[in-house]
């Protein structure tokens, strides 16, 4: 049975037989969580929980020596922690969409196999950010239209992108880049930082979603 959990910052003994992961978990949400808290990892004698498993609540046993460490935000943290994730992605694709479009427009697009493959993931990246911010964000929140729709011309735009690329018109592909890309990610930088701020400013915890996290076990 276990003897303690790493909740946050603080090791607490357990006063109670816990034998499996999923009592653990049940246990800490009825203990330290109040409605306006998630749990947004938990680490299992150093390895991250994939809880998409669904045997993982009911074969994961603990014993006296098993290190189990829960990490709890509240939905406006951990909203905030998103649109920075969001902002700073889309800054570093935008500073260096540039000079890669300029290449791949001088007929160098050999060179920038590499680095529009990367491109490719990281907005990608960016896409899950908001849709996992989505997630958690009350739907009825106005603040979320702009950062939703930029998402939803940027899929368009890679759309396209990826038919160019598959024809090999590359001076198209780097004007893609430059004219519809990289218009979209300052705005979304932008439009992060707005959303972040509002985030600062507002109380909007019981504006969000409290689902997503204890439906995973």
């Amino acid at each position: 049975m276990l003897k303690k959990i790493k909740v946050g910052n603080k090791i607490v003994p357990v006063p109670v037989p816990l034998k499996t992961l999923k009592q653990a978990m049940k246990w800490v949400e009825e203990t330290f969580m109040g409605e306006e808290s998630i749990i947004t990892k938990v680490v299992l004698d150093g390895a991250e929980v994939e809880f998409d498993k669904p045997s993982v609540g009911r074969t994961l046993a603990l014993t006296p020596s098993t290190e189990l460490e829960v990490f709890v935000e509240s939905p406006k943290d951990l909203c905030i922690h998103l649109l920075d994730a969001v902002s700073d992605l889309s800054y570093g694709i935008e500073k260096s969409l540039r000079l890669m479009a300029f290449h791949i427009y001088d007929g160098r697009h050999e060179d920038q196999h590499k680095n529009m493959k990367s491109m490719e993931s990281d907005i990608r990246m960016t896409s899950n950010l908001i849709a996992h911010l989505n997630g958690i964000v009350d739907k009825t929140q106005m603040e979320m239209g702009p950062i939703n729709g930029i998402d939803c011309l940027l899929k368009r735009v890679m759309k396209t992108f990826q038919e160019t690329k598959k024809n090999q018109d590359w001076k198209q592909t780097a004007r893609l880049m430059l004219n519809r890309m990289e218009p979209l990610l300052k705005d979304l930088v932008v439009e992060a930082e707005k959303v972040q701020m509002y985030f600062f400013t507002k109380d909007v915890n019981d504006q969000c979603e409290l689902l997503a996290a204890k439906q995973s076990y």
